[in-house]
């Protein structure tokens, strides 16, 4: 499940005489980690990435045969299907009339590779091309302040809607 589980995982592996197989999502896996975790790599059957730039990472800094770590993109479930736009989320948020970007994370300082600035640095621009458009941002954290400053720095607040945290109940629409 986790490059930092891979210790517990390969001993368990070890004591069932059983295959280890490891997945790397992201950023765990882009930096030199431990002798320990090389080791568990080393004997892990089946690596799998989350992405081909996860993949590159991990491979430039563990010794294992490159066949042995595939890519394993990550999906989502059946209730996250296309459907119509429910009216109290249109009218709640502004999104009337006006095309969609959406993401959906964590705003936390240490995860800015996730590139919300860059979407907000680029709406202007973007919004001249395609017409209204939203960036609704739903997620919470610590690095919310500073990204709601950019937006209003760059003239795009109004476009940049942050809904903060959304249960599970009514993330899918």
């Amino acid at each position: 499940g986790h490059l930092h589980a891979a210790p517990l995982a390969a001993a368990l592996a070890r004591l069932w005489q059983a295959r280890l197989w490891v997945h790397v999502d992201g950023i765990e896996a882009w930096v030199p980690r431990d002798a320990v975790v090389k080791r568990c790599l080393g004997a892990a059957h089946l690596i799998t990435s989350a992405s081909r730039f996860t993949r590159r990472r991990l491979l430039e800094w563990v010794r294992i045969e490159p066949e042995r770590v595939r890519v394993l993109p990550n999906t989502v479930g059946r209730q996250f299907m296309p459907r119509p736009r429910r009216p109290e989320l249109m009218v709640r948020y502004g999104l009337a009339g006006r095309k969609v970007i959406l993401t959906v994370g964590r705003l936390s300082s240490s995860e800015r590779y996730k590139g919300h600035d860059r979407i907000i640095r680029v709406l202007a621009g973007v919004a001249r091309e395609c017409g209204p458009l939203a960036y609704l941002i739903v997620g919470s954290g610590d690095d919310r302040v500073r990204l709601e400053t950019l937006a209003r720095n760059q003239g795009g607040d109004a476009m940049v809607i942050f809904a903060g945290y959304v249960g599970e109940a009514e993330l899918p629409d």
